[in-house]
């Protein structure tokens, strides 16, 4: 094949489609060689785009970068391209990846089963996206509202991506279902702990676009109508988060109307809650070059699940509480008594029922 800074273009619009935590959309790519048959790519780390406070670790960072790796390999492979070396570099908020790009010829040629690891700080790969289109990276959903559970078919995804186990990730990856009573007391927990510390609150209010006038609305975010809140509600809130966090609590401590949002109670008919978590001790020993890996893996699933008909909603609040993640390890200890983990992705997933709004990206604006 033959690269051209085109080809990169349409690469880069797809990969910006790639999930990451309150959609901050992090990473900056450009093509720092072409040739004919091969190219460099460098991903470097907007710092406004980042998350310091809630995301201490970079964890979020790392899982964010790796969607994009990986959303970006599979539309390599519609151009007959693959992704041959990564290396992360850097650690922390100032980590940054440089990817080596090959043609691999006709599509699918060269093309192997899976990927593999290589040695050194580098991730090699052996195939141009394990089957995946760029279609289902554009198509991917978060879905935050309604989910009818659908066991049979998470099952039957979760089988079929094991058969491949974490292709990226260097070590195995641990994963529980959890029991809706103990998802509802950390959830609980979860929310509660959400209105502190300020600065925790700032920042994830700084992500929040509850106003359909701004422009950020059409661009980054969380926005009201992903997460479901009524237009006059978001307008509302809008004008509470204008006026600062203080004016939020006050308003919010003094109509109680946080605690209307908490969970009561363990639903029936609730979605299949999953955890997927490192064998670690803290999310200090994880290095960036694993959180990477895992997001790429996490950007893997996720599109397995969609091929079955699923959504997943993200539920980050339950991994990044103390006691609430304390709860989920609880569970992952059943089937592993003297293992120590670190959750780093933790969701409801099943079949939406109805349509599902779609979040906006930059790339958007660009093309």
């Amino acid at each position: 094949m033959s690269f051209s800074e085109a080809t990169f273009e349409r690469v880069f619009a797809t990969a910006g489609w790639a999930p990451s935590a309150h959609n901050t959309q992090p990473w900056v790519p450009h093509v720092s060689a072409l040739s004919e048959s091969r190219a460099s790519l460098t991903v470097r780390v907007d710092p406004e785009r980042t998350l310091p406070v809630t995301d201490p670790h970079a964890m979020d960072l790392g899982l964010s970068l790796g969607c994009w790796v990986e959303a970006a390999n599979i539309a390599l492979g519609a151009e007959g391209a693959r992704i041959v070396e990564v290396r992360v570099l850097g650690e922390g908020h100032g980590m940054w990846l440089e990817l080596d790009v090959a043609g691999v010829g006709e599509r699918g040629a060269d093309s192997a089963t899976g990927p593999s690891l290589g040695a050194g700080t580098g991730t090699h790969e052996t195939d141009s996206g394990a089957g995946f289109e760029p279609a289902e990276v554009l198509d991917r959903q978060v879905d935050r509202g309604k989910l009818v559970p659908r066991t049979d078919r998470l099952e039957e995804a979760l089988s079929q991506f094991a058969q491949t186990n974490f292709a990226y990730t260097s070590g195995p990856i641990a994963s529980a279902q959890i029991p809706e009573p103990i998802w509802s007391d950390a959830s609980r927990y979860a929310q509660a702990a959400a209105l502190s510390p300020r600065e925790a609150l700032d920042e994830t209010l700084e992500w929040l676009r509850l106003d359909d006038t701004d422009p950020r609305y059409y661009q980054d975010g969380l926005t009201a109508e992903t997460l479901r809140i009524p237009r006059a509600v978001a307008r509302a809130g809008a004008r509470l988060i204008k006026a600062g966090s203080d004016t939020l609590l006050n308003t919010v401590s003094r109509t109680g109307v946080w605690s209307t949002m908490l969970p009561t109670f363990a639903s029936r008919k609730a979605p299949d809650r999953v955890v997927l978590a490192l064998h670690r001790d803290h999310a200090s020993q994880v290095s960036a070059e694993e959180w990477v890996q895992a997001g790429r893996d996490l950007l893997r699933l996720w599109l397995l699940f969609a091929r079955h008909g699923l959504r997943v909603a993200v539920e980050s609040q339950l991994k990044d509480t103390p006691l609430s993640a304390a709860m989920l390890c609880d569970v992952l200890r059943r089937t592993d008594p003297q293992g120590n983990f670190v959750p780093f992705a933790v969701f409801s997933v099943g079949e939406s029922a109805g349509e599902v709004p779609k979040s906006h990206r930059l790339v958007e604006n660009q093309t």
